[in-house]
This record gives structure tokens, sequence and C-alpha cells, in this order.
């Protein structure tokens, strides 16, 4: 057995027992991670829309990271959990794709330049799993 070798089991056995090291690592089998995206002015909000299969046994979440662009790591910086719509349930369709709409916004002077979306995909069953198309960022100043 190779040295990765050895690290991939290793990772395997972290992620199993529950003791992710780092906030890169993750629990779930399926997330889609965004690369960082920086805007050229400064923005107080952001619009998710996005398109999904989504039937009643399986289930999505979407988190942000809003950055200031000062940050020194950003790596490091948690996700927020976008807080689901009041109409997410009614949206589940067991035949086709649904649109689904979130919004993060900031309180206050706060403000970021810099941004990352994290889907987290679930399913009770790997045979029938969520489907994620038409992924849109829409930030507002």
């Amino acid at each position: 057995m190779n040295s990765n070798e050895k690290t991939s089991i290793q990772y395997w056995k972290l992620i199993r027992i529950g003791k992710a090291k780092k906030i890169l690592e993750d629990f779930n089998g399926a997330n889609y991670i965004t690369k960082t995206i920086t805007l050229n002015q400064e923005c107080t909000s952001l619009k998710i829309i996005l398109s999904a299969y989504n039937n009643s046994n399986t289930d999505f979440d979407v988190y942000v990271k809003l950055l200031a662009g000062d940050e020194e790591n950003p790596d490091e910086i948690q996700w927020d959990e976008i807080t689901k719509p009041s109409s997410y349930t009614d949206a589940k369709s067991e035949v086709d794709f649904s649109d689904y709409e979130f919004q993060e916004d900031l309180t206050g002077d706060d403000t970021f330049t810099q941004y990352a979306i994290k889907i987290r995909l679930r399913s009770n069953n790997a045979c029938d799993v969520p489907l994620i198309k038409d992924l849109r960022c829409i930030a507002l100043a």
C-alpha cells in the first residue's frame, strides 16, 4: 500500500466517524462548491437561483461564504447555511425540475466583494439523487 492509499483510507476513516479536521472536509457524500468569485464593487445581498430535480427522497442545502476581500485565509471561514424559502416544500416534484430561489442579506454597513456557494446534495437512496442545473448568482449592491 502506497502513501496515497494510506492517506485516502485515513481520510475516509475520519469522515466515517465524524471527525473531519478541516473546514474543507465535509461529512456529506456529494457537494458542489463554486470557486471564489470576486466582484468589482461592494455588495450587500446575494440572490441564488437554481433548478433542481428534488423529489420526496432527496434534499439539498445551500451554503454561502460572503467575504470582504481582506481575509487572510478565506478557506478557514465557516460556511453559512441559507434558510430555505417557505415555498421550498411546495416546489418538490417527483418528475420535473423546479426553480428554487435563495437570498442572503447582510445587515448594517456590512458588505462583501467575494463570495462562494456550496450546495450539499442529500438522498435516502444512492440511486435517487437530487440534480442541480442552471445555477445563477446575482450580487446586489
